[in-house]
């Protein structure tokens, strides 16, 4: 056999090895940024603020403020849990989320976010009210069965 053809045969079986140990190498990297960012987490606290069941002990509303660093304003967030649901698995809300809008909202609850207050109307309908200088990045007005009115001062 040729030279040439020999170490063409040869140079094609080392960059075909050294491509499948970068492929797997890669493959490798991802799974274990994925896992290792997994136990750092979203980077983000939540503080629940306060809570209270609906007249009928079917659902709760949960409001607690998420701080997710120097980068990012306070925020409150609201959600509609059923009345077993575990607080401690809260990421965002999933009513209402509304931030300071660069302190144009100045009330602040203990968590450094705006102030957000809520009341059951009836088993079925929730009023949140908030000041109406806050940016709201989300504003659910209806959850499942519940019925949610928004009020601002």
């Amino acid at each position: 056999m040729e030279k040439g053809l020999m170490f063409k045969g040869v140079l094609k079986k080392t960059l075909t090895v050294i491509g499948v140990i970068i492929i797997i190498m890669l493959v490798g990297f991802s799974i274990w940024t994925g896992w290792f960012f997994h136990l750092l987490g979203s980077g983000c606290t939540n503080g629940v603020l306060d809570s209270s069941n609906s007249p009928d002990q079917q659902y709760k509303v949960v409001i607690f403020g998420r701080n997710c660093g120097a980068t990012t304003d306070f925020s409150t967030h609201v959600s509609v849990l059923t009345v077993n649901e575990n607080t401690d698995k809260l990421s965002t809300g999933n009513i209402l989320i509304i931030d300071s809008n660069n302190g144009q909202d100045s009330s602040k609850n203990r968590e450094g976010g705006p102030v957000v207050i809520s009341q059951w109307e009836g088993p079925k309908t929730l009023i949140i009210t908030f000041n109406s200088k806050a940016r709201s990045y989300q504003k659910v007005q209806r959850y499942k069965d519940i019925e949610i009115r928004y009020l601002t001062n």
